[in-house]
């Protein structure tokens, strides 16, 4: 997610260990969630925890990989001059339970195209961590052809990202006074966040059990008024089952 953070590492197991320790400083609301060798482990927001390694999922003498996906949700302000601003953001420690002193083996994996940008029109901070991103799953243009066909409202029981994607067409006379938004419908018990985009463009995320903005403006200078407009988003749901996507729809908002 945007501001966020994929992380990926390298150990060699024992066969000894049982569980995997993770720090992560997201500030308020944000999250961070494990995968150990493609096994979900679970999830987290602001601080530590410790995720029980499931049975099957460790590789003895082998390696394996521990995959991280983190959201921030930015820096704090410095109302109080305390210096609260410059708190770190993401994952700060990480160690596998019962292991001894085995070491992790880290990568990490920038921009599509590091300096030669993918997309140089919106730039780099357009985007934040997800595959997704990188394989332009967001972009008008993408050939989804393949992709499953679902409706609204979705759920997605398995915790994790999910992409929704649609087309839309308007016919409304354009200029500044032409003001449309998007509007998200749900059940706020359901748990999950979204990254919106339209036509490649990031203008939010929402998070629906926390809210509370459910309505986003689109900002005309995005919006094709007289032709096809691409909507995709990312939705990460958690731990309950509950993931996916409420009702969407545009408003007028003049």
């Amino acid at each position: 997610m945007n501001p966020g953070g994929r992380y990926r590492a390298h150990v060699q197991a024992r066969g000894a260990e049982t569980g995997v320790s993770l720090s992560a400083t997201t500030g308020n609301q944000g999250k961070c969630a494990a995968w150990l060798n493609g096994v979900y482990l679970g999830a987290n927001g602001n601080g530590a925890r410790t995720f029980t390694i499931p049975a099957g999922a460790l590789r003895p003498n082998a390696d394996n990989v521990l995959a991280v996906l983190v959201e921030n949700m930015g820096h704090n302000q410095d109302w109080l001059h305390n210096d609260s601003h410059k708190e770190p953001r993401g994952l700060t420690s990480a160690s596998l339970v019962g292991c001894g002193t085995a070491a992790l083996a880290w990568k990490i994996q920038g921009n599509l195209g590091g300096e030669d940008l993918a997309d140089p029109v919106r730039g780099p901070l357009n985007n934040g961590g997800l595959f997704g991103e990188r394989a332009g799953w967001s972009l008008p243009g993408y050939p989804d052809r393949d992709w499953a066909k679902t409706t609204l409202p979705a759920t997605e029981p398995t915790p994790g990202v999910s992409r929704y994607r649609t087309d839309f067409h308007l016919n409304v006379p354009p200029g500044p006074e032409t003001s449309i938004g998007l509007r998200i419908t749900d059940d706020p018990k359901r748990k999950y966040r979204l990254q919106i985009f339209v036509n490649g463009w990031n203008i939010g995320r929402y998070i629906n059990d926390v809210g509370p903005q459910r309505v986003f403006v689109i900002p005309t200078g995005l919006l094709r008024t007289r032709g096809s407009n691409t909507l995709a988003v990312a939705s990460w749901g958690d731990d309950d089952g509950t993931g996916g996507l409420g009702q969407v729809s545009l408003v007028n908002l003049q």
